[in-house]
């Protein structure tokens, strides 16, 4: 049986492709992009044929990636929780909006939590109560004649970052 012209045969170790994925952690500026070559690669992997996603090298390779990509993920975390605090800290509501709209509801719950406990420890700056002023004046500022709504276009804030500050606020009071 001939391989057609336009066909490729990878052949790959654990060993290489652990080495493949080290490398990223050096070669790109942050955990982001870390953790997407290493979806791309698991995603490479996973074209695999079914035979050989039986065979035990394969399994050692997804336990591989799997582990980097779990690092990769925690790094990105940990970023996210810094990135938040610095946010709360110079009270960048627009900053707070560009990280809530950068993560999952999931994850913007797991920073903001994290972060949530970190305030409750060290909170000597009045980051609580600047968020708390914040809601409160925009649910002010963006009243509506209609009962349970805002009007977003009349009071000029962002309804993305009233978004994300509203829930930023519900988590940290279920802190």
């Amino acid at each position: 049986m001939t391989t057609p012209p336009d066909t490729l045969s990878l052949t790959l170790t654990t060993t290489q492709l652990d080495e493949l994925a080290a490398r990223f952690s050096d070669q790109f500026r942050n955990p982001a992009q870390v953790m997407s070559a290493l979806v791309a690669l698991q995603s490479l992997l996973a074209l695999a044929p079914p035979g050989d996603q039986t065979h035990p090298a394969y399994r050692a390779m997804q336990e591989a990636l799997n582990r980097r990509a779990e690092a990769a993920r925690a790094a990105l975390l940990q970023e996210s929780i810094e990135h938040l605090l610095a946010a709360l800290r110079s009270r960048d509501a627009s900053a707070i909006a560009r990280i809530h709209g950068s993560l999952s509801r999931n994850g913007f719950w797991q920073i903001a939590t994290a972060a949530g406990k970190w305030l409750q420890a060290n909170d000597t700056a009045g980051e609580l109560d600047w968020l708390n002023s914040w809601v409160d004046a925009a649910k002010i500022s963006a009243a509506s004649p209609y009962p349970d709504t805002y009007d977003f276009t009349s009071s000029g804030i962002d309804p993305k970052t009233f978004a994300a500050m509203t829930e930023l606020q519900r988590c940290l009071l279920s802190v």
